[in-house]
């Protein structure tokens, strides 16, 4: 997915790089923006490079360093296997100079809007803030910066650790980034309101892509590891005494897992489940390594991964269009990470959901008039429909709510959250919420509303089953009631429409959103964000 979006950056641009434009006398902001201008990035990014694109995929470019546009717009051109997938227009051409001085002008721009990144957050109830990030794509290396200064790449996910640390999945920075509790500094908004901001660092990659594996012979810690598009991650309680890490990797096709030290510290980076990218039957060993040889299951795409009280593993094999399960069994060892990870290679996967084959031998989708979903009936014979090509964007992400043994899962292309009780046998599927009409719905029953998109979905941790719904296309976050089965909305201005970025310092209800893509809550009722196109997280107080 980097390269069909990130390719994009300098669309609309001439194929031919004007030299005169970058070796004038101006300064390198101005070469730069004339470069810019000239180039005609202009055309698809607006005069400040934030603007919503004209071209489908552009990203937001602003604070980009010369070597990430070099990255993504020059290199792939000199890769004879992709060169003809490369930007658009051709970059080759561009100078390390041209692209020092786009880069000095893209920073300008981010300086400026750093001067005004937003109210500090407060404690007022139902208000939203900005906890991290600026709006501004990117990735500031600076080791402790503080969080609201650093850059996010469409932060996919977020969750919070066993400390209540917030932890987000930033996507496209292949990095998985934790807000700390100490360290915090004092700081002034432009309205002059005084708040705290604390230092965001990286329990999780370098920022570089890759896929990385930690063996006996090759040891890779995760915080040096490097990864490709990991979409969230969640914290196990399997070994007693810690509070690992799984972790959910988009285009490395596996499940990893990552042991994390009382302080918090992360350790090496194991492939748990999957190998590479595919589709396998059941009843395989699901490891990633057995017996030295790569493992024969294959995922694709997969979105997220939880786990039950049994210590059964389910995977959202999205490109797949299906749910796997990894079945716990007698040899499972807990005693250490190694053993965990060795004791798992060799459990069996299964379909839960999903995986029927059409006609042409590929996955079946569930039909337009969702005549064919399975609802109602055994979750063997369901359809699901979520994107599924090389450029999807993360969708059918699972939660678990353990004390009432329900799967949920966001069924984003059929515009519904889907339940699976797992109490009877065969289990059950249906719709929880979506299928409705109504797209602003509030205190109505969840199947009268209206959803579009929804990519996440979360279990409140509070005991009550109440469940968290990120309606991505609707840019809002919207809550079920376990009990009345009735959904409002917590965040953003529900519609089609009515993505953007405002309303930090006030009500959440009365703020913009921009296709989040998941969202959490804390105990306390606190509701966590990943605003992705907005580059951001957000907060909204209980």
């Amino acid at each position: 997915m980097l390269l069909a979006f990130s390719l994009t950056i300098f669309s609309g641009c001439d194929e031919s790089i004007p030299g005169s434009l970058s070796t004038s006398e101006l300064d390198p902001v101005e070469r730069g923006k004339t470069l810019y201008q000239g180039l005609r990035c202009i055309n698809c990014h607006g005069t400040d490079g934030l603007g919503k694109s004209a071209f489908p995929g552009a990203p937001r470019i602003v604070g980009r360093s010369s070597s990430d546009i070099r990255k993504v717009v020059v290199d792939p051109c000199d890769n004879p296997e992709i060169v003809n997938n490369c930007h658009p227009l051709k970059m080759l051409d561009l100078t390390e100079l041209q692209l020092d001085d786009l880069a000095e002008y893209l920073a300008s721009l981010a300086g400026a809007q750093l001067e005004n990144s937003g109210p500090v957050p407060d404690n007022v109830t139902g208000h939203i803030s900005t906890i991290a990030g600026n709006g501004v794509s990117g990735n500031q290396k600076e080791p402790r910066i503080l969080a609201r200064q650093q850059y996010l790449y469409w932060p996919q996910n977020v969750t919070l650790d066993p400390q209540g640390r917030v932890v987000i999945a930033d996507w496209n920075n292949y990095m998985i980034r934790r807000i700390e509790r100490t360290g915090c500094q004092e700081i002034t908004d432009s309205s002059g309101q005084v708040g705290m901001d604390c230092p965001i660092v990286s329990l999780v990659g370098t920022g570089g892509l890759g896929d990385s594996c930690s063996t006996k012979a090759n040891p890779v810690l995760a915080i040096d590891a490097v990864m490709n598009h990991p979409v969230g991650v969640l914290f196990d309680d399997f070994i007693p005494g810690q509070n690992n890490i799984i972790l959910w990797g988009w285009h490395q096709w596996k499940i990893k897992y990552i042991p994390v030290d009382e302080q918090g510290n992360t350790g090496q980076m194991y492939c748990l489940f999957g190998s590479v990218r595919g589709a396998t039957d059941d009843n395989l060993p699901a490891g990633y390594e057995i017996d030295g040889v790569v493992g024969p299951t294959r995922f694709n795409l997969p979105s997220s991964c939880v786990y039950d009280n049994a210590g059964n593993f389910y995977v959202s094999d999205q490109g797949n269009l299906r749910i796997r399960v990894i079945h716990s069994d007698g040899d499972d060892d807990n005693s250490s990470v190694e053993a965990f990870v060795q004791s798992r290679a060799n459990n069996l996967i299964t379909t839960l959901a999903g995986g029927m084959l059409d006609e042409f031998g590929n996955f079946r989708r569930t039909r337009a008039d969702f005549s064919d979903s399975g609802d109602g009936g055994p979750v063997s014979q369901c359809t699901l429909n979520v994107q599924s090509g090389f450029d999807a964007i993360p969708q059918m992400r699972l939660a678990l709510d353990k004390e009432r043994n329900l799967l949920y899962v966001a069924d984003s292309e059929n515009n519904r959250i889907r339940v699976i009780d797992l109490n009877v046998n065969p289990p059950r599927i249906d719709t929880f919420a979506g299928g409705g009409a109504d797209v602003v719905a509030n205190e109505v029953p969840a199947t009268q509303a209206k959803l579009l998109r929804p990519a996440d979905v979360d279990v409140s941790p509070d005991g009550s089953g109440d469940v968290l719904i990120t309606d991505s296309f609707n840019h809002c976050v919207r809550l079920v009631s376990f009990a009345s089965r009735q959904i409002h909305t917590v965040a953003g201005a529900c519609g089609p429409d009515n993505g953007g970025y405002e309303g930090d310092g006030g009500p959440a209800t009365q703020a913009r959103l921009y296709e989040p893509g998941g969202s959490a809550m804390a105990l306390d009722g606190t509701v966590y964000i990943a605003d992705t196109l907005n580059h951001r997280v957000r907060r909204v107080n209980p």
